[in-house]
């Protein structure tokens, strides 16, 4: 008689020790998908601000490029066009070489794609490995809960 109510209870208990490991599973993805949504967003907002801003600095340093150019050749066109012509083209070799040198620096110091979550799961990894994984799940919530 004792047998059979003591078995069900370790079968009871494992069912909630399993149940509240999924909770916790499930709101640790939850956490970690939100992460993920904000930095994915945050990515999206700077990457079209970026480009934008670089369609019209394009178009308009080309135009005023452009017109210096001229009026540069047209200044020299009676005496030394061919030099005006050269110069004009070697500020534009450097111009371009700066450039190129400036966006393989800026790729450079730039942080990994999802750093932040990246460094998240290896916490939460590293909380399951110690046996903490719901005490952190339960401050993560609580962080996000306050206001």
């Amino acid at each position: 008689m004792g047998g059979a109510s003591s078995t069900g209870l370790p079968g009871a208990r494992s069912a909630e020790a399993l149940s509240r490991l999924l909770q916790t599973v499930l709101a640790l993805l939850q956490t970690r998908g939100r992460l993920l949504a904000t930095e994915l967003e945050e990515e999206r907002a700077v990457l079209e601000t970026r480009v934008l801003l670089a369609v019209v600095a394009v178009g308009a340093g080309g135009f005023a490029l452009l017109l210096f150019t001229m009026l540069g050749i047209a200044a020299f066109w009676d005496t030394h066009r061919l030099l005006a012509i050269g110069v004009a083209g070697g500020i534009y070799a450097v111009i371009a070489g700066v450039a190129a040198w400036r966006v393989m620096r800026l790729g450079a110091e730039k942080p990994p794609l999802f750093a932040t979550t990246l460094a998240e799961l290896e916490k939460d990894r590293r909380a399951l490995r110690e046996g903490t994984l719901t005490a952190r799940v339960a401050a993560v919530a609580a962080a996000e809960d306050a206001p």
